[in-house]
């Protein structure tokens, strides 16, 4: 996994997230309230973990989204961080099991990688949820940005 792939969540938003059952995206600087982290660094695999019965919390490795949203349907409840980026493949099938789309109202700033100097985000990003993980996060988000919700 290259530095691409290991820049972690800001601490802005992951305040606002609840505690989820499972983080298998994570590294040892995560700030994802989870109450277990799978880790590359550890020999752990997210992709070949279950995840039923779990809620989850995904900022997926950018480098390789789609694996991670075709997963996403064995969750109890899961919640992704990711670009807004409906020309993929990804996206629309992350949007075919997560109806609920929050878009920020500014850019996030990931926490990069030790000995990567931060730099400033260029794409928009958006968390995608189901409905159970949508009524854990609540309205705790407030101004921050906005919902929104497809009709299935």
């Amino acid at each position: 996994m290259g530095d691409r792939d290991s820049w972690c969540t800001p601490k802005t938003i992951t305040k606002r997230l609840p505690i989820v059952d499972l983080d298998p995206c994570s590294n040892p600087r995560s700030t994802v309230r989870a109450k277990r982290r799978l880790m590359l660094e550890n020999g752990d695999n997210g992709l070949l973990t279950p995840w039923h019965g779990q809620s989850v919390f995904v900022n997926p490795p950018y480098s390789d989204v789609l694996p991670w949203t075709r997963k996403s349907v064995e969750a109890e409840a899961f919640c992704f961080l990711v670009n807004v980026d409906p020309s993929t493949i990804w996206w629309r099938e992350l949007t075919l099991w997560g109806n609920h789309m929050f878009a920020f109202r500014y850019r996030l700033a990931f926490i990069p990688p030790p000995g990567v100097e931060v730099s400033s985000n260029d794409r928009s990003q958006c968390l995608i949820c189901d409905n159970t993980f949508r009524s854990m996060i609540g309205n705790s988000f407030g101004g921050e940005g906005q919902w929104w919700t497809a009709s299935v």
